[in-house]
């Protein structure tokens, strides 16, 4: 199993140091490989996964040598498919030991996936700042006389320098999380594991999916260097989207400023679970899951004024998670965004003491829950990492249990 403590949860301060480590720092002038079906097999699993270290990769390519998949996390960074985030430098300057480096997908990197692979994967989440006015400058220098700023070359050199640690952080942690419940599941002799992946080409609207242009075990003679300058045609550019991402919509009741009664409102919601698996049991009984990584800060139930008010939806908590989750559910929206037919969702925290924190919250709206949504106790699962961790990260562990939303005790297996 992944170890899911190979990133630190301290707050790091980060800021652009222009004396980078080299490990960060592309080549000017790499070497213009040949993508090969391993290549593309590796940028898929990281495009797939939105960070994952050597390690992981590694697990996920056992067929892979070492010393073949090492080049290829290499190469891909420096032609540009893959990412090191800046931001880890700072975690291992400061952090005792040894940390994993971690790779992140970058927009090229997308943008194969997509040649080959009908499944949707995110751009990667950056956060934008303007162009320093020395890149602005050396762009004027450079540049013929009433030539266009090159803002694409910011966008992509920017991307690195940019990435938020949190949301680095977060998606560790996520990646981690799921690797646990594909292993676990894969170690089970009597269950079959559903990746995003398989899920999207198996059960998703055609208009979900990409259009690939190549097949993965036949096609042309391609280039890093050329499909980097010139892609092949018919590969569109990626553009930004969320494509693990449910929306609905719910009647609340909210209290408006003057009024002194609650109004009902019909209130468009959407939330972006941070995983999607399913698995099969020898029975074929077939369950879906939509995966909530919770680091442990996210508010749970906000006040009572928030929990009557229009502004519920628009700020981020559990409550306002699950609200989402039940609404889609009743409406039917993963049928027609997913094409799956039912589904449950799990959250995994920090500690025992966070998911008793939620329960206890969260039980206070049960019964307005039951009553509104007619939801079973079930829909809603729970556990933690240092729970998980007792348990080799196994989570289909024959004594491994999650708690339900009414604090019950329930296998993984018979829900």
């Amino acid at each position: 199993m992944f170890n899911n403590n190979s990133m630190t949860t301290t707050t790091i301060k980060t800021s652009h140091d222009t004396s980078t480590a080299k490990r960060y720092t592309r080549l000017a002038h790499p070497p213009n490989i040949q993508l090969t079906k391993r290549f593309i097999e590796v940028n898929a699993s990281i495009c797939r996964h939105g960070m994952v270290t050597f390690e992981q990769l590694r697990a996920l390519h056992p067929d892979i040598p070492c010393a073949a998949l090492y080049p290829i996390t290499r190469l891909s960074f420096h032609n540009g498919f893959s990412n090191r985030p800046y931001q880890q430098e700072a975690a291992h300057k400061r952090v005792p030991g040894r940390l994993s480096t971690f790779i992140t997908p970058d927009r090229k990197g997308v943008q194969l996936h997509s040649a080959f692979f009908a499944d949707p994967v995110p751009i990667p989440k950056y956060t934008y700042q303007p162009p320093p006015q020395s890149w602005l400058a050396h762009q004027h220098l450079h540049s013929e006389p009433d030539q266009p700023i090159n803002w694409e070359a910011w966008l992509n050199e920017q991307d690195r320098h940019q990435m938020t640690w949190g949301y680095m952080r977060h998606q560790h942690t996520t990646t981690s999380t799921l690797l646990h419940y594909r292993c676990g599941a894969t170690g089970h002799p009597d269950i079959t594991f559903f990746t995003e992946a398989d899920l999207w080409n198996r059960y998703a609207p055609d208009a979900k999916l990409n259009k690939p242009i190549f097949d993965i075990n036949d096609f042309p003679t391609l280039m890093a260097r050329d499909f980097v300058t010139n892609p092949p045609e018919g590969i569109a550019a990626p553009a930004a989207k969320t494509p693990l991402q449910l929306k609905t919509r719910i009647d609340w009741l909210v209290k408006l400023p003057g009024n002194s009664g609650l109004t009902e409102h019909t209130i468009p919601i959407s939330t972006q679970p941070d995983g999607y698996f399913a698995h099969q049991l020898a029975t074929n009984k077939l369950s879906f899951f939509f995966l909530e990584s919770d680091e442990g800060t996210e508010t749970i139930l906000p006040g009572a004024d928030l929990r009557r008010s229009l502004q519920l939806f628009s700020q981020t908590s559990l409550l306002q998670k699950y609200l989402t989750y039940i609404a889609a559910f009743r409406s039917r929206a993963h049928q027609k965004q997913f094409g799956i037919p039912a589904f449950k969702v799990i959250t995994v925290t920090s500690t025992p003491k966070r998911v008793d924190d939620i329960i206890d919250k969260m039980g206070d709206q049960h019964a307005q829950l039951k009553r509104l949504f007619n939801i079973h106790s079930n829909f809603l699962l729970f556990t933690d990492h240092e729970t998980l961790a007792r348990y080799n990260n196994n989570p289909y562990h024959p004594d491994y249990i999650h708690l339900n939303l009414d604090g019950e005790y329930v296998h993984l297996t018979e829900v």
